[in-house]
C-alpha cells in the first residue's frame, strides 16, 4: 500500500523578528491532540519555549510565522537536542552531552531535577503518562530513568518533575542489543524509543490509563 502525505500548512518561528529554527517540538501535554489546544512546545540548541498558533484576536494565525509566546533563553551549552512531555504536560528534554532536564508544567526557566549524562548524545526521549519513567534513546543503548523516590526522612513519594531529586535517583538501567542483534541490524543506531504502557505512581495525573505513543 502506498501513502502519500500532504504538507497542509508550513510555519516558521520568530522572536523579536529574528528567526528561530526548531530542532524538536511536542504537545502540551500527551493528550493535546484530543483537545481544544492551540498552543505547544519547541526547542532549538539554547531555547525551550511556548509557540501559539493564534493571533491576538483568538484566531488561527494565517501568517507563515508564529510569534514568541514564551520560554526561556538559556545561555550557550545546553545543548537540547529532543523532547517529550507527560499527561500533565510535565517536560522532559535530552541534549547532544547525554544530560537530561526535567521541568514541571508551570514554568520552562529551570529544570527541577537534571540527570548526568552517560556519554552518548540523546536523539530521543518519551514519558510515560503519569510521569514516573523517562525513556532516553542514544545510537547504542536505550537509557530507562525512573523519576520518583521515596523521601528518607517524611516518607513521602517525590517526583523528579515537581520536586528536586537528581542526586536521589536509582541509577538508570541500560538496555543494548546483543551483540549477535547488532550484526542482524548491521550496526544501524537505535532510533525513537517509545512506552507502549503507562505507569500510575506519584506522578500521575488522575486520568485513565492509556497507551503512550
Amino acid at each position: 500500500m502506498c501513502v502519500l502525505w500532504q504538507v497542509v500548512s508550513e510555519w516558521t518561528f520568530n522572536k523579536d523578528g529574528v528567526d528561530i529554527p526548531q530542532a524538536d517540538i511536542a504537545n502540551d501535554h500527551k493528550a493535546a491532540q484530543l483537545e481544544d489546544v492551540n498552543t505547544f512546545l519547541g526547542l532549538d540548541a539554547n531555547r525551550l519555549c511556548r509557540w501559539d498558533m493564534r493571533d491576538r484576536r483568538g484566531v488561527v494565525q494565517e501568517s507563515p510565522a508564529l510569534d514568541w509566546k514564551g520560554g526561556k533563553d538559556f545561555s550557550r551549552g545546553t545543548n537540547f537536542s529532543c523532547m517529550a512531555t507527560s499527561g500533565l504536560g510535565y517536560v522532559v528534554v535530552g541534549s547532544k552531552d547525554g544530560k537530561l532536564r526535567l521541568y514541571n508544567n508551570k514554568t520552562l526557566t529551570q529544570a527541577k531535577t537534571q540527570i548526568p549524562g552517560l556519554g552518548k548524545p540523546i536523539t530521543g526521549v518519551d514519558v510515560t503518562y503519569d510521569g514516573s519513567y523517562v525513556l532516553a534513546t542514544t545510537d547504542d543503548y536505550i537509557m530507562v530513568v525512573k523519576t520518583t523516590v521515596t523521601d528518607a526522612s517524611s516518607g513521602k513519594e517525590l517526583c523528579g518533575f515537581q520536586d528536586r531529586v537528581g542526586g536521589r535517583l536509582a541509577t538508570p538501567r541500560l538496555l543494548r542489543l546483543k551483540p549477535e542483534d547488532v550484526l542482524v541490524t548491521g550496526g544501524k543506531p537505535l532510533r525513537g524509543a517509545k512506552f507502549t504502557w503507562v505507569g500510575s505512581g506519584p506522578c500521575r495525573t488522575g486520568l485513565q490509563p492509556g497507551a503512550c505513543v
